[in-house]
């Protein structure tokens, strides 16, 4: 039985980190306190969100986060955990920007009633703060797909 692919928002607030460690890398890290790390599995996908950019990069998952170290990761003590990317596009020049008519149409926003949807689409911020589980349909739209 094979394992559905899961699909990662990520988020940085450094754009040297997409040039270092995905474009010279191919590599992502993550803290030990990362938010479903341990969760990531090869040919899971990624996308990487830019703040206060967009979504400026994608990639598969080619292995799940290791505790190892790796000369492109600059503090190796706080982002131990490495994994290996592949598949690897980077737009950082024309990220995909997180607009509302964007949020009105992601899955993560669809709340059970009309006034909950519109109070999480307008307080859209928790939904680039930390690393998470997307839905496909998400994924698609907020890497061009």
């Amino acid at each position: 039985m094979s394992r559905r692919t899961r699909h990662w928002l990520v988020p940085t607030a450094e754009a040297e980190q997409i040039q270092r460690l995905i474009v010279k890398g191919n590599i992502w890290a993550y803290g030990i306190n990362t938010p479903g790390r341990h969760m990531i599995k090869p040919g899971d996908r990624a996308c990487f969100y830019l703040k206060r950019q967009g979504v400026v990069a994608h990639a598969t998952a080619k292995t799940q986060p290791r505790n190892m170290k790796h000369p492109q990761v600059k503090d190796q003590v706080l982002y131990p955990w490495v994994f290996e990317l592949e598949e690897i596009s980077v737009y950082i020049d024309n990220p995909v920007k997180i607009t509302k008519p964007i949020r009105k149409k992601l899955d993560y926003f669809q709340k059970p009633n009309l006034i909950d949807t519109r109070t999480a689409i307008k307080n859209w911020g928790v939904f680039v703060m930390n690393n998470k589980e997307i839905t496909k349909h998400d994924f698609d739209l907020i890497t061009r797909k």
